[in-house]
């Protein structure tokens, strides 16, 4: 699989009550361009079903993956939602805060790209938010228990 597949950006269709738009994309701009974050919020915590909710996270995630300043924060600015309420939707629907489910997403991909391309690991690290290679390391052994060496050699 190429990392070219793996960025593949997904169109969902994302209904808000009797109102429908093309992308997440396209309610993400809808609103934040007027200025419209607490209704953005309201409607997007109210009407969108857990489904719709995290497959809208995984595309934000997926999107800005590569940035090593994507956070939780980030998040949160971009659904103009509070950390508290973005962090209590994530427990409900996935059982893990914002941050936990960041980092799994991260690190999944990390592991993807280790097993699937020969990317050296500076630049798997690097694909996945992190410049500082020995940190990631760290990092992805603490989530799978290997080093990123030993998962690409298959240990």
């Amino acid at each position: 699989m190429q990392v070219a597949e793996l960025h593949r950006k997904e169109q969902t269709t994302i209904t808000l009550g009797e109102q429908q738009t093309d992308t997440a994309d396209g309610i993400e701009k809808k609103f934040v361009e007027k200025g419209e974050c607490e209704e953005f919020a309201v409607e997007k915590m109210e009407l969108a079903s857990n489904k719709v909710f995290i497959a809208y996270i995984d595309q934000l995630i997926l999107r800005n993956i590569a940035k090593n300043d994507f956070t939780a924060a980030t998040v949160t600015k971009v659904l103009c939602l509070s950390r508290t309420q973005l962090d209590r939707r994530m427990k409900l629907v996935v059982g893990k805060t914002i941050s936990a489910y960041l980092l799994e997403k991260r690190m999944t991909y990390a592991r993807e790209l280790l097993l699937t391309t020969d990317m050296p690991i500076a630049e798997v690290a690097m694909a996945c938010g992190y410049e500082d290679t020995s940190y990631f390391s760290r990092v992805f052994r603490g989530c799978f228990n290997n080093t990123p060496s030993e998962v690409r050699k298959g240990e």
